[in-house]
């Protein structure tokens, strides 16, 4: 447990104690608190960086071993995007243990590394050659050393560290941290309101010969996150999207418009303006991009198009609290169209709140609770060859609506073994209040499955 304990808080630990020195222009930082007795075993926790360690150890005539040791380095580490390999190790922090006695005896910190195995023997070299050095050292106990840094540290590996899955840009990450993540969500439609209460669809057959009777929406939404630096991070997502609605006339015959295809990107820049041990906030800023399926010359409903065609500004923040044993957040968004699309309207602006509960059962799961409102305005401007007698979604006066849905999620982030780095989380969202202009398919339910990667581990967000 006190190794797990180790590698989770190693990021927060150091840099309040430790002297920061220049070697080959990366930083490298060592402070050493014990004495070493190098004659003893040595063994190294098993990450990507474990080789390096090894080596080191061999090249100082250490003693290296798997089981057995006497003192250990505990390690953690952050990735960089660089032009010739996709990924590599940026950063890495450390501690040095002492088993017997669970005390730390020294601290370490690299930065900016351009090359691994020089840095890790320069560790290796500065604490050898401190351990030498006859200046009184102090002894730091293990436990009071973590209860310190618990008060001062957000705990990133918890199962409710994160938003529910319908919640996306709900964090940041540190410079060279990523984040690869998949949504699939699924809406079913099949009741007709008007205001906050259902029709039948004869009340439509007044106005339009032909009248929505139901629609199912799929999406697959794939998620990019990368920390540009400890306070910039950068968040994208596109989305493959299903779409059916299906029509009637008077005579109940049937029709149905069907569209797939890419939607568009949505890329946001999240800026952390707080980071502290039980409250974050950063910023949402950012576009949707038009880059997803969008043809003037189709004639189909608003609401059809997995692409609207035109740019869409974000903004927003996201604020997040963590306690001991739940957590809490909101993220109040808004859309504002930038222009129109080349059949001269676009959707209309939207207001978007979201706010959750999240209470973590273990080390492992949490549940959540959550609210979303969302004010969608009225379509903007009308392609003249849609006319609505024919179809009640051509109707531009069908649009614009107001929902407050609730929502219950189960999110799982495994501790250890091969899924330590996975996030698995699920959501299913209801209707409390549903409020529509003119005549339009209301909501039944939605359902979110969602899986997230962090490669270098889920300290530092």
């Amino acid at each position: 447990m006190v190794r797990y304990l180790l590698t989770l808080f190693i990021f927060s630990s150091y840099g309040l104690i430790a002297q920061e020195n220049t070697y080959s222009g990366q930083n490298i930082n060592v402070k050493l608190f014990s004495s070493i007795n190098l004659e003893r075993n040595f063994g190294v926790t098993d990450n990507e960086i474990k080789p390096y360690f090894t080596d080191a150890l061999k090249e100082n005539n250490l003693v290296f071993t798997e089981d057995d040791y006497n003192y250990y380095f505990s390690l953690s580490h952050g990735w960089k995007k660089s032009k010739k390999i996709t990924y590599r190790v940026d950063n890495f922090r450390g501690l040095l243990i002492e088993t017997g006695t669970n005390g730390i005896v020294a601290e370490f910190n690299v930065s900016k590394t351009k090359d691994l195995q020089e840095s890790v023997s320069i560790i290796l070299d500065k604490l050898v050659e401190m351990n030498a050095d006859n200046t009184e050292k102090k002894f730091i106990d293990i436990s009071d050393h973590f209860m310190k840094m618990e008060m001062n540290s957000w705990d990133s590996s918890r199962p409710d560290s994160h938003a529910p899955s319908s919640i996306h840009a709900d964090h940041t990450h540190m410079r060279g941290g990523i984040m690869i993540g998949y949504k699939f969500s699924l809406s079913d439609n099949n009741k007709i309101y008007k205001g906050n209460k259902t029709v039948s669809n004869n009340v439509l057959f007044q106005d339009y010969e032909n009248v929505i009777e139901s629609s199912n929406f799929l999406y697959h939404s794939f998620e990019f996150m990368y920390g540009l630096s400890d306070k910039l991070t950068i968040f994208s997502k596109f989305d493959y999207i299903d779409k059916q609605i299906t029509y009637s006339d008077i005579n109940l015959d049937k029709s149905n418009y069907f569209s797939s295809g890419f939607g568009d990107i949505n890329l946001q820049f999240l800026y952390s303006i707080v980071n502290r041990s039980s409250i974050k906030l950063h910023s949402n800023i950012g576009l949707d991009l038009p880059t997803g399926k969008f043809r003037g010359s189709d004639q189909l409903p608003y609401n059809i198009f997995t692409g609207k065609g035109y740019f869409s500004s974000i903004l927003g923040f996201t604020s997040f609290f963590q306690f001991p044993k739940i957590s809490a957040g909101i993220q109040p968004i808004i859309s504002l169209p930038l222009n129109t699309n080349s059949n001269s309207f676009n959707l209309g602006s939207s207001i978007d709140i979201y706010y959750w509960f999240s209470l973590k059962v273990n080390n492992v799961i949490s549940i959540s609770y959550s609210q979303n409102y969302i004010n969608q305005r009225k379509v903007n401007g009308s392609p003249l060859f849609l006319i609505p007698d024919k179809n009640s979604d051509f109707d531009i006066r069908n649009t614009g609506y107001r929902i407050l849905s609730n929502s219950f999620g189960l999110n799982i982030s495994p501790a250890k073994g091969a899924l330590k780095n996975f996030r698995f989380s699920a959501e299913y969202i209801l209707p409390l209040f549903q409020s529509y202009n003119g005549y339009q398919n209301s909501k039944i339910n939605d359902f979110i499955l969602s899986l997230q990667l962090s490669p270098g581990g889920h300290m530092g967000h």
